[in-house]
């Protein structure tokens, strides 16, 4: 889907503010569906705020939209999305977070493996993302991911006996189950939103329980299921099936039902590692 009708549909409410204080700038952009709807979301997001409390709330407030591709040295093309207010009300950041910075902010990360950045300057909020353009245009997503998870592996020092692994091919709830058990304490591995993805992962940093979802787009986390049910590592599984619904390797496992409740995951994760106290 081209970006720039991304951009304009989730602005059309704004009416006769585009081009006279909403300018729009970048090149023509074909964007993944996965993309396409969280960057949707986001600035439907940044808009709704903007018109709150922002620059539009005012009458001589603007927001500049831009888009670009550019080189960082030998590294792959980057992409840059950046949404800029002026002449609104001073701005200073929330006191907590909530569904907003979850849209804005950690299920846009999770989509496109890149970086948000989020500047409540005097001037007015200044919202970035970057990452790799072939993240958003190509269909590589998942395995950008991968790598991305892979390199932050490496700085990350995990506690032994506390590695969740979260399978689920929806950003939000993959942002939401990502969301309760990073304030419980544990280290999330993932999000991986592909049965490719979630092996990688395994192989690769180990998990000592998982949470996973039955179905992934067109698959199943089966094969997900048969590694770590041969590798001894329990699992919970979040889905909208019942328990007569289950296929036969998630039957023994404890069954959330969406939505979902954080205290029930929480206790449901922590009764798993409980049974699997020997580290991986």
């Amino acid at each position: 889907m081209p970006l720039d009708d991304v951009v304009r549909s989730q602005l059309s409410h704004f009416g006769d503010l585009r081009g006279a204080r909403i300018s729009l700038s970048g090149p023509p952009l074909s964007l993944t569906p996965a993309v396409a709807q969280s960057l949707g979301m986001a600035l439907h997001e940044l808009g709704t705020n903007a018109a709150k409390y922002g620059a539009l709330s005012t009458a001589f407030g603007r927001v500049a939209i831009e888009w670009k591709v550019h080189a960082e040295g030998p590294t792959q093309p980057q992409f840059t999305l950046s949404w800029v207010e002026q002449g609104g009300p001073a701005v200073r950041a929330p006191e907590r977070s909530g569904y907003g910075a979850t849209v804005t902010s950690s299920m846009v990360k999770w989509s496109v493996g890149g970086e948000v950045s989020i500047d409540y300057a005097p001037t007015g909020l200044i919202w970035r993302l970057i990452c790799p353009v072939e993240n958003i245009v190509a269909h590589r997503l998942h395995e950008a991911l991968v790598d991305i998870a892979t390199r932050a592996a490496s700085k990350e020092r995990l506690r032994a006996g506390r590695r969740v692994l979260i399978v689920e091919d929806e950003p939000l709830i993959a942002s939401e189950i990502e969301s309760i058990l990073s304030s419980a304490g544990f280290d999330v591995i993932g999000p991986a939103g592909t049965v490719r993805q979630a092996l990688a992962l395994i192989e690769q940093r180990g998990c000592d329980a998982a949470v996973l979802d039955v179905r992934l787009g067109d698959e199943t986390s089966a094969p997900i299921a048969h590694s770590l049910i041969r590798s001894g590592t329990p699992f919970v599984v979040v889905s909208g099936y019942t328990r007569a619904q289950l296929p036969k390797d998630f039957q023994t496992a404890p069954l959330i039902r969406k939505p979902l409740r954080a205290g029930v995951l929480e206790a449901e994760v922590k009764r798993c590692l409980a049974t699997n106290a020997a580290p991986h």
